[in-house]
């Protein structure tokens, strides 16, 4: 896939989420397996609760394109 294929993908995606999997990214390549498990534990857990990923199930479930917040 091209890179501006990728950035429109990407820029569709949820802004506060993309941050997160972003951080996520970070601590894995810096950090070992176990650290890494670990760390990718707690950011699941955080986005979980956060409103962009229930955005993101209900759109999915009726078909629709997710609205994302300003997060």
């Amino acid at each position: 896939m091209k890179p501006t294929a990728w950035a429109q993908v990407f820029a569709g995606k949820s802004p506060a989420l993309m941050k997160l999997g972003k951080a996520a990214f970070t601590r894995a390549t810096d950090n070992g397996y176990r650290q890494g498990a670990a760390s990718a534990v707690d950011l699941l857990s955080t986005v979980f609760g956060t409103d962009d990923c229930r955005e993101g199930l209900a759109a999915f479930a009726a078909k629709r394109r997710p609205v994302w917040g300003t997060d």
